[in-house]
């Protein structure tokens, strides 16, 4: 009897062990690119609000973990306007609280309402061609990536490596309709985005 078991616990332990754990997000991926958008690699990176300076403090935090998810997709950082042809535009930001009420099940027949502030965030990258202002001072977009998402967190330094982890794959692409990725929070590739190493 031992002997037969003894497969079934291993396999048990096996998947507990690979289960993910820690919190996740559900994240809302949408994105778009024209054509074109994989030749111009060489880029700026700049807040997407005018009033939020480029050397502001949580900015250049984030704009250090944009820069790591561009490298891994082929892009390259310049500090100088004059010598890229996409300026990247980072934006990010948090809604009022919205109350929600949800009802938690504690046995037959019995259901208990529990209310709960819940947060709209949003992140979202913007590629403009600089080629293309250069020439006819218009801003057109190469490709933009959108990522939204709703739950309990009102921190945007915890939501943003996750939410930019969860699009990174979708960068200069086009997805063609709103996707949903579910990202834990230990994930290998938030870790990255935070320049941890594991």
């Amino acid at each position: 009897m031992k002997n037969i078991l003894l497969p079934f616990i291993v396999l048990l332990l096996a998947s507990c062990s690979s289960a993910p754990k820690g919190n996740y997000f559900d994240v809302g991926v949408s994105s778009f690119a024209r054509p074109d958008a994989s030749e111009k690699k060489i880029y700026v990176l700049l807040p997407a609000d005018p009033s939020i300076s480029p050397e502001d403090l949580q900015f250049t935090e984030f704009a250090a973990q944009v820069e790591r998810a561009l490298a891994s997709r082929g892009f390259q950082r310049s500090n100088n306007i004059n010598s890229a042809d996409l300026a990247v535009y980072v934006g990010y930001g948090i809604g009022a609280p919205k109350e929600q009420t949800y009802y938690r099940y504690v046995g037959t027949p019995i259901w208990i309402p529990q209310t709960v502030n819940t947060f709209d965030k949003y992140v979202f990258l913007i590629a403009g061609d600089l080629d293309e202002f250069r020439k006819t001072n218009k801003d057109k977009s190469v490709w933009e990536l959108w990522m939204t998402g709703s739950g309990w967190s009102n921190d945007i330094r915890r939501v943003f490596p996750v939410y930019i982890a969860a699009g990174r794959s979708n960068i200069a692409t086009s997805t063609g309709q709103r996707i949903v990725v579910r990202m834990y929070e230990n994930n290998p590739a938030v870790l990255e985005i935070k320049g941890i190493s594991k």
